[in-house]
């Protein structure tokens, strides 16, 4: 499987619009009544965060099939739950296959962050997960 986040979004035929967003949002999945599916990412997100960003939203699209954004947004549903769904589906995306928890020694939080273009909060994850199976 390809990590080229846009590799992804092309095969799905998902339409990217690069656009500013209102309200400071950065991004937005839009599925329609049709099942067309479309990601809306604001052209004032920086390079390093597109990936991530973009990635997230292909979570929300793969993982929460049954939830168009309107239903989301108005909705009573756990959207931490789906939050984390989504971040998780981003990093496990964006992070190598055969990650090894020696692979990341001498690193710092922020320089991993950078190698991967992950936010440091969501990559903490992986490192408590790989921690774990170290013991």
């Amino acid at each position: 499987m390809s990590t080229d986040v846009y590799c992804l979004i092309n095969s799905l035929s998902i339409t990217l619009i690069k656009k500013p967003l209102l309200n400071g949002k950065k991004a937005k999945c839009v599925r329609n009544i049709f099942g067309d599916e479309f990601i809306y990412i604001s052209s004032t997100v920086s390079e390093y965060e597109e990936k991530f960003i973009l990635a997230h939203e292909l979570g929300h699209i793969i993982l929460h099939k049954d939830i168009t954004c309107e239903y989301y947004d108005n909705s009573l549903l756990n959207k931490d739950k789906l939050e984390f769904e989504a971040n998780y589906f981003a990093m496990e995306f964006l992070l190598p296959n055969n990650l090894d928890y020696l692979e990341l020694e001498g690193f710092s939080l922020e320089q991993l962050s950078n190698m991967y273009g992950i936010p440091e909060k969501i990559l903490l994850i992986k490192i408590n997960e790989l921690n774990e199976v170290k013991l």
